[in-house]
């Protein structure tokens, strides 16, 4: 699949080119930074994908200060895209950028695409006309697509809906109900650009912002949520490609402003909830959370964070009902809990005591546990123990140290702990 391909689909109509008009049906705002070859993909894009856009448009790019070509990437794609660019002096900060391209925007309607994914311009001019056939409405979120540019892979689809749904204005209840049943959220949309000057949308740090806004959306209009993506998240561009995705990032830590941002919708409807129906809610909810905690869990064993961190973020998913969707078993999460814990625990290895194994202990976690170690650990048998001083020793369960040679090892200043032990601290 080309990049070309990924841009368009099956949309007919006039050609939309050169300037844009002074008041455009729809808005697509890019925000961006120093992402010059980043921006030159996505821009190359939308030259293919709105040729044939049947609505008049207009692409806004705020630059937030950069330092790199992407003054001169814009420069080359003006004769194909009706393009709006304005360069600020200094990075005034991510937020004040995506703030700013809504402020600026002419059009009735508005999208944002981060400058790093490309958008299905048929799918889209799709998602146009659904707000136009319907007045009462003030936005459409739709679920988006994945793609691997590298190896030109499809990656799937982030959340799906059996069938389109309309939510009246101020049913907080029957969107939130949707949400947490299908596991929306719901962070692509376009809308009418007057709806979201009136909210005056933010991003909260206690709450997640996609929850809240449409929240704040659904208390102004009806919305519309649709089955078809019109968005394409890139995971990779460049086979040197060394940027992480802010949603992934996000994944491995955002849970409970995902929690904040659930409550606040719960939080418009619950007055109105019978207490079986609010109970209800609240265990969704805890449901949805320990689902994301889950995926936090799998992304920081792929990336091989703290083990020790991920270990308890893995027992809240637990305490959520969620054991069953994480990743590995509690018990390997644990072991490799305890053994970070023996590697790097600063009072264990108080006035510099080496770390090491006693015993038969698997390959991989004596690698693991190396890995994370601040100096070589030892790697010791029973009869190896005559010259061990100033050391912390983790005792393997089939090992038995007899108390004459414990009492000798501890007059050198070598303490045992058995595996027993670290199992109780990190309890599976």
């Amino acid at each position: 699949m080309s990049l070309a391909s990924l841009a368009t689909g099956e949309s007919s109509g006039a050609q939309r080119a050169g300037d844009p008009v002074s008041t455009p049906t729809l808005s697509i705002c890019v925000p961006t930074w120093n992402r010059a070859r980043y921006l030159d993909c996505l821009l190359g894009g939308l030259a293919v994908g709105l040729r044939e856009f049947p609505y008049s448009v207009e692409v806004f790019i705020s630059d937030n200060g950069s330092t790199d070509a992407t003054s001169e990437v814009v420069e080359r794609h003006r004769a194909a895209l009706p393009i709006r660019y304005l360069r600020h002096a200094e990075n005034r900060g991510p937020q004040f950028n995506s703030a700013f391209v809504l402020s600026q925007a002419r059009g009735t309607y508005y999208c944002y695409v981060a400058d790093d994914d490309l958008l299905d311009c048929a799918a889209l001019a799709r998602a146009v006309r659904a707000l136009e056939a319907d007045p009462a409405a003030g936005a459409l979120h739709a679920p988006w697509r994945m793609h691997d540019l590298v190896e030109d892979r499809p990656l799937g689809q982030f959340y799906s809906l059996p069938q389109g749904q309309r939510i009246e204005r101020g049913d907080h209840a029957a969107l939130l109900e949707l949400l947490l049943r299908h596991q929306i959220f719901p962070e692509i949309f376009v809308a009418r650009t007057a709806l979201l000057r009136d909210m005056m949308p933010r991003v909260p740090d206690a709450a997640f912002f996609a929850f809240v806004h449409s929240a704040e959306m659904l208390g102004r209009a009806a919305v519309l949520l649709s089955t078809e993506p019109f968005y394409v998240s890139i995971t990779r561009y460049f086979a040197d490609d060394a940027r992480e995705q802010l949603g992934t990032q996000e994944a491995e830590h955002a849970w409970d402003r995902y929690r904040g941002g659930l409550e606040v919708l719960l939080a418009r409807c619950c007055d109105r909830l019978t207490p079986a129906a609010l109970a209800h809610m609240r265990q969704q909810i805890d449901a949805m959370i320990g689902a994301r905690m889950a995926v936090a869990v799998r992304l920081r064993l792929a990336k091989q964070r703290d083990a020790i961190e991920t270990y308890y973020i893995a027992q809240r998913a637990k305490a959520l009902g969620a054991e069953t969707v994480l990743p590995a078993p509690m018990r390997v999460i644990g072991s490799m809990a305890a053994l970070q814990f023996l590697a790097t625990d600063a009072r264990l290895r108080d006035g510099g005591r080496q770390v090491g194994l006693l015993g038969p202990f698997a390959s991989e976690a004596v690698q693991f546990a190396q890995a994370r170690a601040a100096q070589p650990l030892l790697v010791l048998s029973t009869d190896a123990l005559d010259d061990v001083a100033d050391a912390v020793l983790l005792v393997h369960h089939t090992v038995t140290v007899d108390a004459p040679v414990e009492a000798t090892l501890a007059r050198h200043n070598v303490t045992l702990l058995r595996e027993a032990d670290l199992t109780a601290k990190f309890p599976c």
